[in-house]
């Protein structure tokens, strides 16, 4: 046992005192992060690197080599089973997607829903539930054939028209009785549904009106109706019984209603009791009063039937009493008048105030006018004529056509309004040889442009024709023009366009209809209480089931024409409010009024209105009398909200529904608008068209142009700058424009700059130093003095950022610091000359010369031998010496951390400009290490002789 055990203590004793000899200063010339108390969490990190050099851990570990065995035989064994598993796994992620559907159908529409989405369709498209209750929605998306593709129920949005109930994931409820419009969305596409919520079952009993006035002797109408829990009035009451205060005389009119009268003035109560339920009873109140001038009904007269344009029309208004007294009421009246073609084309949208009876048009046409008294209504229809002619008009001003093909051409008189009568049919076209005219057709066999000529009433017109051959040069169109080939269309029919071309000098080119691709405003597909509201353009043709003027734009590459689509409305079908489908722009206003319309809700014959009306509108619209309208986009419910001051009820038929589109474009809007990034960063900004209402009209960003200042540039919509400064970026569209503001922060920092950059410094002295970062840009991140880690090369040391050495020499001076962030799996080349940027948790670093120069001794202190103060260490710090004397230099201090000694030569110590430097040096000579070595050998020769002893035995 004695002799293993001492080459083992000579050889640890040698190492220990090798290490302690050679390792006591930390200033390692190989490890310049090691030195300095101040970093020694940061030294730590290197330290393991050292560490394992020697290699003792790695020679144990061959050792076992049984080790390396098994772990090569579990490791195939285990890696082919992962392997096979993450192989399946994404098998079954793409199985979700048919694991999510219900169905067999969802299964076979896998296939198709590669197919890109053209439309959404929802089912049902009308339902129908009792308050309270659900309705279940299925939404799926379409192809460009209406082909259902995949189930999107639970990914769409659903909004509940007037915010009168709730939907979620297909599932809509609701408390309020009445018929709503339910709007889905999903991926850019849109479908509306109706829902009927009828009430619920009756728990009470309402009487209508609750108040009323009336006139000595005159009836009013009282109706019963039971509400559900939610205050719904239901059907009639059924079998009600009717009281009333004496002097007021009531005769039953049906099961659930009375009429009641009364001959003298006082204040009456009406109650009604449910007959199956006496419990349940309501009450109105009615006030007769003394009225014997009440007016029953109005008459409306036109002075004369048929008026010149521009001449007035002037109108009176008779009212009758209940005892058959008649008299003028017009000074009472107040008179509105509205274009009307005929009875099935009234254009409500823009009534105009004829004050005190008298109208004056300058429009000819028909025209219905429309007198209001005391809440009764009456009306009457009148014919405006054009005035005297004053020109004549030849239509169209220029035409094209190829060689042979006949052009049309019409001749007007036009008045001073400009009105336009067609001439007389006899009247005598002519065109400039070779070319014929047969009638109002002219053509001719050879090309060129020539002049159409028309004479009647004394007065002349022309019209140019340009013939060219059926080659037409393409590439030198300039322009194009877009024209309906019928006036108008009956609502849901198709109506088709010509688009014809014109080079830079406005000679025709033939037509580009094929090649010209159509959309009309508003376009949409709902479905509404009266039928399917659809606008829509395929090929040459749009179609609308919204009765009105229509705006339809022709596309041909980059140029673009505008025309008009006029739909009228179809055959009679049902009565209701009108129009049901409506369709205005923000700000604008629509006139609803009852009458009878087509199967689209178009109203086609408007009826009397022998009673005051207040209509109402869901939330984000409003109403006023039969007037509605909104400044914000959507789709809105109208419904009758009272008759005569008397709330009315939930009547199906009488509703229409108000769509509101944006209007002109009016303001650029930029998003975002205000945006801070790290340079080098681009943001991509969008350009979106809004009107003077701030609704969102369209994307606009890849017809905006962007424009930024100098030290930041733009490439479409994606700016960006390597300049920490903030930017205005102007966007301009269409003459509308618009500012962002891109702010542009230093990035992450990629060099460190150490300051002072040179420094001298005297043995025993230190330097302070700092640092500032940069981005990969040069941009300056700031002073990171505080976050950085110095080092310097031995002999030197640094506490903090302060460093210096105890003895003379050029020494490196190195900041380092680490980026923050968690690292990042692999770097990215970019930035300058292609570098690799530093990413979070590299270490950026800096360096600095700092020069110590010997200690100089201008002023000699006086020898005092012995006086110096005994120098002390730290004990157990690797032997830091003390220092020897204050007064002269003393003795080091001994390796164990305390010495003393007696000064000599009288020269006072040197603070140094940056302070003292600290006590890490070592007071080992060249001879203790030489000492430590030959220790160190000598324990390696004892450890080898027992083994060769061995060996040969």
């Amino acid at each position: 046992m004695r002799s293993r055990r001492r080459p083992d203590v000579a050889l640890a004793l040698g190492a220990a005192t090798l290490l302690l000899l050679t390792g006591i200063a930390p200033a390692a010339a190989d490890d310049p992060t090691t030195p300095g108390d101040t970093p020694t969490a940061t030294s730590s990190e290197p330290a393991p690197t050292p560490t394992p050099t020697p290699e003792p851990d790695p020679e144990p570990t061959p050792e076992p080599e049984p080790t390396p065995e098994p772990t090569p035989e579990p490791t195939p064994e285990p890696t082919p089973e992962p392997t096979p598993e993450p192989t399946p796994e994404p098998e079954p992620t793409p199985e979700p997607e048919p694991a999510q559907q219900p169905d067999e159908g969802r299964a076979e529409a896998a296939a198709p829903a590669a197919v890109e989405p053209a439309d959404i369709t929802v089912d049902p498209e009308a339902s129908e539930i009792i308050v309270g209750e659900s309705a279940a929605l299925t939404v799926r998306t379409t192809d460009d054939a209406g082909t259902p593709l995949v189930d999107v129920t639970t990914e769409a949005a659903y909004e509940f028209v007037g915010g009168k109930g709730t939907c979620a994931a297909g599932s809509c409820t609701t408390t309020v009785a009445g018929y709503f419009a339910i709007k889905v969305t999903w991926g850019g596409f849109t479908d509306i549904v109706g829902l009927l919520a009828r009430p619920g079952a009756p728990v009470g009993i309402t009487l209508t009106p609750a108040n009323a006035t009336v006139s000595v002797g005159d009836e009013v109408l009282l109706g019963a109706q039971v509400v559900d829990q939610y205050g719904n009035a239901g059907n009639n009451a059924g079998e009600t019984d009717f009281t009333a205060d004496a002097g007021l005389h009531c005769a039953a009119d049906g099961p659930s209603r009375t009429r009641c009268a009364a001959s003298a003035t006082g204040t009456y109560a009406v109650t009604a009791t449910l007959r199956s339920d006496p419990a349940q009873t309501a009450t109105s109140s009615l006030t007769v009063v003394e009225d014997n001038d009440a007016l029953k009904e109005i008459s409306l007269t036109a002075q004369q039937s048929t008026v010149v344009a521009g001449e007035p029309i002037v109108v009176t208004v008779a009212g009758r009493t209940d005892d058959g007294t008649t008299f003028d009421v017009t000074d009472r009246a107040t008179f509105q008048i509205w274009r009307a073609d005929s009875l099935t084309d009234v254009d409500l949208s823009e009534p105009q105030a004829c004050p005190a009876g008298t109208c004056t048009m300058t429009r000819a046409g028909g025209y219905l006018i429309a007198a209001t008294v005391d809440q009764l209504t009456a009306g009457t229809g009148v014919e405006v004529v054009a005035a005297a002619p004053t020109g004549l008009d030849l239509t169209p001003a220029t035409a094209a056509v190829t060689v042979g093909g006949p052009a049309a051409f019409q001749a007007r008189l036009v008045d001073g309004f400009g009105n336009r009568t067609l001439v007389d049919s006899a009247t005598t076209y002519t065109i400039e040889a070779p070319g014929t005219c047969d009638l109002n057709i002219c053509t001719s066999a050879t090309p060129g442009v020539y002049t159409v000529t028309v004479t009647a009433d004394g007065r002349s017109a022309t019209a140019r024709l340009s013939v060219h051959a059926d080659a037409r040069p393409t590439d030198a169109i300039a322009r194009i023009e877009l024209q309906p080939s019928a006036p108008s269309v009956t609502a849901g029919q198709p109506g088709s366009f010509i688009a014809y071309a014109y080079d830079d000098d406005g000679r025709p080119l033939g037509t580009v209809t094929e090649e010209t691709s159509l959309e009309i405003e508003g376009a949409g597909t709902w479905r509404g209480p009266y039928g399917l509201r659809s606008l829509s353009c395929s090929n040459d043709t749009c179609t609308s089931t919204v009765a009105g003027r229509h705006t339809v734009t022709g596309h041909f590459g980059d140029l673009t024409a505008t025309s008009a689509l006029v739909v009228v409305p179809g055959a009679l079908a049902v009565s209701g409010l009108g129009p049901g489908n409506a369709l205005i722009r923000a700000g604008e206003t629509q006139t609803f009024t009852p009458g009878v319309m087509d199967e689209y809700g178009n109203l086609a014959q408007p009826g009397a209105i022998p009673f005051g009306v207040e209509l109402a509108a869901s939330e984000g619209a409003s109403c006023t009398g039969m007037v509605c309208g909104s400044t914000k986009a959507g789709i809105y419910v109208i419904t009758i909200g009272s008759i005569n001051g008397v709330e009315a009820g939930h009547g199906l038929p009488y509703l229409g529904f108000l769509t509101v589109i944006p209007g002109p474009a009016d303001r650029l809007g930029i998003d975002p608008p205000t945006t801070t990034v790290a340079a080098g960063t681009p943001v991509d900004l969008t350009a979106t068209a809004y009107d003077a209402y701030d609704n969102p009209i369209d994307d606009v960003t890849a017809e905006t142009t962007f424009v930024a200042p100098t030290g930041a540039t733009c490439t479409a919509n994606r700016c960006s700058s390597t300049v920490a400064a903030t930017y205005p970026i102007d966007a301009s569209h269409a003459g509308l424009s618009a500012v962002a503001h891109l702010s542009v922060t230093p990035g992450p920092v990629d060099r460190l700059t150490v300051s002072p950059g040179t420094a001298s410094i005297t043995v025993g002295q230190t330097q302070s130093f700092t640092t500032v970062g940069f981005d990969a840009y040069d941009n300056e991140v700031g002073d990171l003095t505080e976050a950085t880690t110095f080092t310097v090369t031995a002999p030197g040391a640094c506490a903090a950022n302060a460093c210096g050495s105890a003895e003379a020499g050029e020494l490196t001076v190195t900041g380092s610091y680490v980026v923050p962030g968690l690292p990042l799996p692999e770097r990215i080349a970019s930035g300058r000359f292609g570098a690799v940027f530093a990413a979070p948790g590299d270490t950026v670093a800096g360096t600095a010369t700092l020069t110590v120069s010997a200690a100089s001794n201008p002023n000699p202190g006086t020898p005092d031998p012995g006086a110096g103060t005994p120098g002390t260490g730290v004990p157990g710090t690797g032997g830091a010496p003390g220092d020897g004397g204050k007064n002269g230099n003393g003795g080091k201090g001994g390796a164990d951390g305390t010495g003393s000694g007696s000064g000599s030569g009288g020269q006072s110590a040197d603070a140094g400009e940056a302070g003292a430097l600290p006590a890490t040096g070592s007071g080992v000579t060249w001879w203790h290490g030489l000492a430590g070595a030959l220790l160190l050998l000598a324990g390696l020769a004892v450890v080898r002789a027992p083994g060769r002893r061995r060996h040969t035995t």
